[in-house]
């Protein structure tokens, strides 16, 4: 199906050792990037765009981010309560994605891959 599909992002956030830097990125800033190269994959993937909507029940941190943050991320179709995709995502301190891993089906949702 070609066009513009919704999806809906949900993540557990687990990163450790924050140290402020001057130039460093707040968690939130690496998550939106997170959530960007996510959604430019499932696009690439199917053809068409998608739209992004962020779920409430997302936990970002505000604090800046250090060297090497990974965020947990679970995507589902907004029509569809059921899973599209499931990755893990690293950024650095500048909030620059350094990975993003898709993972199988049969991964542990994201508040169980972040513990």
């Amino acid at each position: 199906m070609i066009g513009k599909r919704m999806v809906f992002v949900a993540c557990a956030v687990a990163a450790a050792g924050f140290h402020p830097g001057a130039q460093a990125a707040s968690g939130k800033d690496g998550f939106e990037a997170c959530v960007a190269a996510l959604a430019q994959q499932i696009s690439e993937a199917q053809g068409a765009g998608v739209n992004v909507r962020i779920s409430e029940d997302s936990r970002v941190h505000a604090r800046r981010l250090d060297r090497r943050n990974t965020y947990f991320l679970d995507a589902r179709d907004a029509r569809d309560p059921e899973l599209v995709v499931k990755a893990d995502c690293v950024v650095d301190a500048q909030a620059e994605v350094k990975s993003l891993v898709r993972l199988p089906a049969d991964a542990p949702a994201a508040e169980d891959r972040s513990l």
